[in-house]
C-alpha cells in the first residue's frame, strides 16, 4: 500500500477569510471536514488532520492521536510500523503481557523480528508487545472534478473511517448525486471558492473488526504526520 503525503499536521479551525490553500491544505476540504465531523457528532477538540495518498488517491485524514502511545514511541525512538506482516504478528499478542516465545509459531517469530525497535520487548524466553494503534482515523475527505469522481475516490477509504467527498463542480442533478452519496454512506459537498456547500452528511463508520490493514492505515497516517 503506497502512501505519500504532507509532512505536517495543520490546525482544524480556520478563519472565514482563509485562502483557498493554506500550508498545503485546501480550505474547502477543511471546511467540509469540520462540517462532516460535526454531523458525525465527533468533538473537534484534539482532532488533527494531514494529507496523504493511499491506493493512488489523495485525501485529507482527520484523526485523533493516542498521546500516551506517541509519547512512548518518542521515548523509545520507535518509527511507524509499516510492515503488514509485523502488524499481524503484533495483533496476535496481548498488549503489555509477556508471552513465552516458544508458544509462537516459527512464522510469528520471524514476523516479529521485522517489527521496528521499540515495538516489542524480549526478556529471556518471553516477548512483550509494547506497540498499540497510535491514532484513530475519524474521517477521510477526497476531492474530484465531478461528484462521481469525488465519491469514487472517497469510497477507497471505506475500510478505515467515515468518508466525505468534495466535488469541484456542482452536479447537474443534485437529487441524483445526493441519493447515490447517501446510498454509499459518503458525505458529499460542492466547492464554492474556499468554502464547501454540504449536500449529504456522511454515515458514521462502523468497523466490523479490528484488522492489521486498519492498523497499518493508522501507521501510514502517523508516517505522513512525521514527514
Amino acid at each position: 500500500m503506497r502512501t505519500d503525503g504532507e509532512a505536517k499536521t495543520l490546525p482544524l479551525d480556520m478563519p472565514a477569510t482563509a485562502p483557498a490553500r493554506s500550508g498545503g491544505a485546501d480550505a474547502a476540504v477543511l471546511r467540509c471536514g469540520a462540517a462532516a465531523l460535526g454531523a458525525l457528532g465527533v468533538p473537534a477538540a484534539g482532532v488533527e488532520h494531514v494529507g496523504l495518498r493511499v491506493f493512488g488517491v489523495a485525501a485529507r485524514v482527520f484523526h485523533r492521536a493516542d498521546r500516551a502511545e506517541l509519547h512512548r514511541r518518542r521515548e523509545a525512538g520507535q518509527p511507524p510500523i509499516l510492515r503488514l506482516g509485523a502488524l499481524e504478528a503484533l495483533m496476535g499478542l496481548p498488549l503489555g503481557e509477556p508471552v513465552p516465545e516458544a508458544s509462537l509459531t516459527e512464522r510469528e517469530r520471524l514476523l516479529l523480528r521485522t517489527a521496528p525497535p521499540g515495538a516489542v520487548a524480549r526478556d529471556a524466553d518471553r516477548v512483550v508487545r509494547l506497540a498499540a494503534v497510535p491514532l484513530r482515523a475519524e474521517l477521510a475527505v477526497a476531492t474530484g472534478p465531478t461528484w462521481r469522481a469525488a465519491l469514487a475516490r472517497a469510497a477507497r477509504f471505506a475500510p478505515f473511517c467515515a468518508r466525505a467527498a468534495v466535488a469541484d463542480r456542482p452536479p447537474r442533478d443534485a437529487a441524483e448525486a445526493a441519493t447515490e452519496a447517501d446510498y454509499y454512506g459518503v458525505g458529499l459537498a460542492v466547492r464554492d471558492g474556499s468554502d464547501a456547500v454540504p449536500l449529504v452528511p456522511p454515515e458514521p463508520f462502523r468497523p466490523r473488526r479490528h484488522s492489521a490493514l486498519k492498523w497499518k492505515f493508522a501507521e501510514q497516517v502517523l508516517a505522513a504526520r512525521e514527514r
